[in-house]
């Protein structure tokens, strides 16, 4: 290095920052490192997996019977979806087997308790030396309470001014999901996550049109509690005393109805013994499956994933590389000045101004840093 060089960066001082900025400089580099670290632990071993199921990926072509050997193994074929048994809800006498899964909704009318954040001045007198007053500003939480119609039944009793605002539970009904007894894929059963998923959508609300007040009655029975009862429309049973005028306690029920689709589906599982289930990714945070209307390439799919996950982790090195450079501007001189003694990049950054130099010396930062993860991983 020449001695005009050696003179320039003597010149050259980059402000120290304060200790806050210096704590936030250094939790960003730390928080980018981490990211960088997660994402990339994350994503192999999601790419991992993928390139697993591709190597094990069957194509079913004999629905009549299941084959052993593909135990273990991602299966693609195309089937048409059989309800076994009926969804039946036993308390109410709803459903059949028009129906594969039948939803019981319950709302109750109570008090709710809601919260609002406002700015309030507060004001305080001094008497010496002179009587003045001082004036603070705070953030104040206030809390107000309304009767309305919820699924979740709230204790009044956690509310913050409980007084006047008591929730009376004259009736407690369960909103619960029953299934059919199964969903034949043949030659497989679903099961897990992919039956629960495919009715959670799509369904409609199940008539009540012929059912007696005897039938709509049955948990007043059970609970022995003293009730009127009222169908309105043919969907929706109500416990109160008038509909019109709802008080505390009252019941609202009605219920939701999914019927199994009767066109063909391609599905893409994982096979255990004689049921189709979702693939539990080896990160624990998803699973893998599919069920479309439509044919697809089943190996194409999960190739399309493996690059998904390349494209973001991509996006992950962009974040962290701003990250890194805002670290930079935040320490300024603690970075800078050792920064600009290196060989190469110190004469570099000794002749720009703060601004170019904390990209410039983010950049460099960000790049050892995804090296590092990459290494680490």
């Amino acid at each position: 290095m020449s001695k005009k060089e050696e003179n320039t960066m003597e010149q050259k001082a980059f402000a120290k920052p304060s200790l806050l900025k210096t704590l936030i400089g250094l939790g960003l580099l730390l928080g980018a490192l981490a990211l960088m670290i997660y994402a990339l632990k994350n994503i192999k071993t999601e790419n991992e997996d993928f390139v697993q199921l591709q190597q094990s990926l069957v194509t079913v072509t004999d629905t009549t019977q299941v084959d052993p050997a593909n135990d273990g193994h991602m299966v693609y074929l195309a089937t048409q979806l059989r309800q076994v048994g009926a969804a039946y809800d036993p308390l109410f006498g709803v459903g059949g087997e028009a129906y594969t899964c039948i939803v019981r909704n319950v709302s109750y009318y109570q008090w709710t308790e809601q919260s609002r954040k406002r700015k309030k001045t507060f004001t305080e007198s001094h008497e010496e030396p002179d009587g003045y007053q001082t004036r603070e500003e705070k953030t104040v939480t206030e809390y107000y309470y309304e009767k309305a119609w919820s699924s979740q039944l709230h204790n009044s009793d956690a509310f913050h001014e409980p007084g006047g605002h008591r929730n009376v539970q004259r009736l407690v009904i369960d909103s619960e999901r029953f299934m059919a007894d199964g969903v034949l894929a043949a030659p497989y059963w679903l099961g897990g996550e992919m039956l629960a998923n495919m009715t959670s959508q799509g369904g409609s609300l199940v008539s009540l049109k012929g059912m007696s007040l005897q039938q709509a009655r049955r948990p007043l029975m059970e609970d022995g509690m003293p009730m009127g009862v009222h169908l309105l429309g043919d969907s929706v049973i109500y416990y109160g005393a008038d509909p019109a005028d709802p008080q505390l306690g009252d019941v609202k029920v009605s219920f939701m109805g999914f019927a199994m689709e009767k066109n063909k589906k391609y599905v893409l599982a994982l096979a255990q013994g004689d049921s189709l289930l979702p693939y539990s990714m080896k990160t624990g945070k998803k699973v893998y499956y599919k069920i479309s209307d439509e044919a697809f390439d089943a190996a194409e799919q999960m190739a399309d994933n493996v690059s998904g996950n390349n494209y973001f982790t991509i996006f992950i090195a962009l974040v962290v590389w701003l990250l890194t450079v805002w670290a930079v501007k935040m320490l300024e001189g603690r970075v800078l000045n050792p920064m600009c003694r290196l060989p190469l990049i110190g004469p570099l950054l000794a002749k720009t101004n703060k601004k170019t130099a904390s990209w410039l010396a983010g950049t460099l930062l960000a790049a050892v840093i995804i090296c590092l993860s990459y290494l680490g991983r």
